[in-house]
């Protein structure tokens, strides 16, 4: 019995995939489906193998112990793992944030404290990159643009969420659940949407409507 290197896309762990069955694809020379089992997760999975030289059909027979990618040959598995991804329009930095946060939160399953410290910094950098002159702790901040109406009532709440659960996660000895972080990754999105996504787009709107 053959087993497969590969991420799985349930657990979203780096495995040894116990490779159960192959099957060639119908009317074509050069692929495979490998019907694969986690061994962490225990959940099936498939690998659609793809040789570019049709003579590698030979592996229908005698497939090697350890099945690795290598020259001339690629696999997928099958579901694709989620992917993090941050709205549109935000800068360099925040968005690298939001996404090392959502990731975080894929691939942990069980603690949530990590990525909710993320989520706190990312708001930290949102901020100050679009108010960079703004001086004072973050509460500060957050209630000083409400004050002057540059966010909504409802929006600096969010903040305020944001910042506070962030802050609980850094420092309360009880770990925060995952369900609690996706919540803030919810709010957090929300956020960064209101700040940069939606004002960028309407700035493109009015461009194209000038041309």
């Amino acid at each position: 019995m053959s087993a497969l290197l590969g991420l799985c896309p349930h657990c979203i762990k780096d495995v040894v995939f116990t490779v159960a069955t192959t099957r060639p694809v119908k009317d074509s020379p050069n692929e495979f489906d490998l019907f694969c089992a986690c061994p962490s997760c225990e959940r099936a999975s498939i690998a659609h193998v793809i040789f570019n030289d049709a003579k590698k059909r030979g592996f229908q027979r005698d497939w090697p112990k350890v099945i690795r990618p290598e020259p001339g040959m690629s696999i997928e598995i099958i579901p694709k793992p989620p992917i993090a991804r941050a709205p549109e329009h935000l800068p360099a930095q925040v968005e690298a944030l939001f996404i090392q946060g959502a990731d975080t939160l894929i691939r942990d399953h069980k603690n949530g404290d990590a990525a909710a410290m993320v989520f706190r910094k990312t708001l930290e950098v949102a901020l100050k990159t679009r108010w960079p002159d703004m001086t004072g702790t973050l509460a500060h901040r957050i209630d000083l643009l409400a004050t002057r109406h540059e966010i909504t009532k409802s929006l600096a709440e969010w903040a305020h969420a944001i910042r506070f659960d962030g802050n609980t996660a850094a420092h309360d000895t009880d770990p925060v659940t995952v369900e609690f972080a996706r919540n803030l990754r919810d709010f957090t999105e929300l956020f960064l949407m209101y700040v940069f996504t939606l004002p960028a787009m309407l700035e493109q709107r009015r461009r194209a409507s000038a041309i």
